[in-house]
C-alpha cells in the first residue's frame, strides 16, 4: 500500500454570516479557481452556488474554511467532529457524468452542529439562509 495522494489544499471563502449548503459545480463553463500560494481559492458567492471549469482534484489536503466580509477580514470556520464545536459539515461529492471534463458538485453545509441536523436532509434543494453579520 503506497502513500496516500496529495492535492492541492483549497481555501473556501464564504460570505459573512451565511448558514445553509454551499455547492461548487466543477467542469462548467466558467472561470477557473485562482491558484494562490500553492492553495486553490474558492469565493463563495452570496447564493451559496460556485460554478468553475477547475477540475475537482482526488488526493488528501488540509482545507481551510473562513467567513469573509464586505471589508476584507476573514474568520476561520472550524471543521471538527461531533461535539467539537465545528461550522463545517457533511462534506460530499456528486458526479453529474464521467465526460472529459468531469462535471462534479461539492458540496458541504456551514453551520452549527444543530443547525446541520435541522437542515440536513436536503442538501441539493434547500435554499440557504443567511443571517447577516452572525
Amino acid at each position: 500500500m503506497g502513500a496516500p495522494m496529495s492535492r492541492h489544499p483549497v481555501k473556501y471563502l464564504i460570505p459573512e454570516g451565511y448558514i445553509g449548503w454551499v455547492k461548487i459545480k466543477h467542469g462548467e463553463d466558467a472561470s477557473p479557481l485562482k491558484l494562490l500560494n500553492g492553495k486553490f481559492v474558492c469565493q463563495i458567492p452570496p447564493d451559496g452556488v460556485l460554478n468553475t471549469s477547475s477540475q475537482l482534484e482526488d488526493g488528501w489536503a488540509k482545507d481551510e474554511y473562513f467567513y469573509y466580509s464586505d471589508q476584507g477580514s476573514l474568520r476561520e470556520l472550524r471543521n471538527t467532529g461531533w461535539g467539537g464545536g465545528g461550522m463545517i459539515w457533511a462534506a460530499h461529492s456528486e458526479w453529474q457524468d464521467t465526460s472529459k471534463p468531469a462535471r462534479v458538485t461539492e458540496s458541504f453545509y456551514v453551520g452549527t452542529e444543530d443547525q446541520y441536523h435541522r437542515n440536513e436532509t436536503h442538501p441539493v434543494t434547500k435554499p440557504a439562509l443567511s443571517l447577516g453579520g452572525m
